[in-house]
Order: C-alpha cells, then structure tokens, then sequence
C-alpha cells in the first residue's frame, strides 16, 4: 500500500500535467507591467474573493473564470506560484 503522501504527489502531479498552461500566467503576459503588479496583489490578499477578480478581468476582456484563479492562488496550476 502506498503512503499518503506517494498518493498525493501522484494525483498532484496529475493534476497539472492535465492543466498544461497557467491561465494566470498567459493572462499576465497581456498585462503592462502596472497592472501586473496589481494583480499580483489582488492574488495575495486573502481579502479580495476570486469571483470579484474574475468580474474584473472579465470586466476588462479576458476570459477567467475563478476556478482558475483559485486553482493559481492554492497553487495547483502549472506554474506553482501564489
């Protein structure tokens, strides 16, 4: 039997080998460097919900979802970072 953390390692792995491209990471390389640095603290602050940073990047044109965005700020997407 395997250990918990073999488990999770492999369905972690799984999980972003299926999500090839970070959403976040395609998003941000459209954005100029202000507004890069503003979403990236929106993501950082446990005050702002990921539904009201989809509306604003929806707002703006792009299409996210905040599934994706909460998957980018737990760290489970392609690029490992929050």
């Amino acid at each position: 039997m395997s250990s918990l953390a073999e488990v999770f390692e492999q369905i972690n792995t799984a999980e972003r080998v299926r999500n090839q491209v970070c959403k976040i990471v395609t998003l941000r390389k459209k954005l100029d460097p202000d507004d890069q640095e503003f979403l990236t603290g929106l993501l950082a602050s446990d005050d702002v919900a990921s539904t009201v940073i989809e509306d604003l990047l929806n707002a703006q044109g792009y299409d996210i979802k905040a599934q994706s965005i909460q998957r980018h700020r737990r760290g489970r997407c392609t690029c490992d970072s929050v």
